[in-house]
């Protein structure tokens, strides 16, 4: 039996898809990958018209709505308040690959 201690919690976390339409918000979101240990790329910032999954810690879902809202990147929440139901769901529609090519 798995001790709850040693469990990663992602609780109140929020899974969000962006759309980088332009190069400035390539550029946005290459430096926030870089800097911010609270975010969750999967995926990196290449290209506009480009669309990303994210993982936001909960202390910091204000700052990316900010963000978002500020450099008007268009994003929908895939799921908020627990990431790893959001996961099994998506593993278990067979979506996962969807949502994150790649891994």
């Amino acid at each position: 039996m798995e001790q709850l201690e040693n469990k990663a919690r992602y609780d109140f976390y929020r899974l969000y898809r962006v759309h980088l339409e332009t190069e400035e918000h390539v550029q946005i979101f290459k430096e926030l990958e870089e800097r911010c240990d609270s975010v969750t790329f999967y995926g990196h910032a290449r290209h506009p018209d480009q669309y990303l999954t994210i993982m936001i810690a909960a202390h910091k879902i204000a700052d990316f709505i900010t963000l978002l809202e500020r450099y008007n990147v268009s994003g929908v929440v895939l799921v908020s308040g627990g990431v790893d139901v959001c996961l099994k769901f998506l593993i278990s529609a067979n979506l996962f690959t969807y949502f994150f090519p790649g891994k």
